[in-house]
């Protein structure tokens, strides 16, 4: 069920993978049972991990956007190149 759930985020956030979701305690108190205080503390080091990555992949992320956005100017470029070629201004 909760990975169902995790998929049809991926419709909210527009992108193909699905959302990562960390679980976790997020009170002071400790914990009533321990039974998944090691889950807890993985999944807590696992977010500061995703936090400290955060700049690298910025950095990233705009780099394949510039090159994505290159490679569209690129098509755009040689489509109306061609559409002027085969339609010629009459001017």
């Amino acid at each position: 069920m909760l990975l169902y759930e995790c998929r049809s985020l991926g419709k909210v956030f527009n992108t193909p993978e699905v959302a990562r979701v960390y679980i976790g305690s997020f009170w002071d108190s400790p914990l009533h049972f321990d039974m998944n205080r090691r889950l807890f503390e993985l999944e807590e080091q696992d977010l500061f991990k995703d936090i400290q990555s955060l700049p690298r992949n910025a950095a990233l992320r705009k780099l394949n956007d510039l090159i994505k956005r290159a490679r569209l100017a690129k098509v755009r470029f040689r489509f109306l190149k061609t559409i002027f070629t085969i339609f010629p201004s009459p001017i």
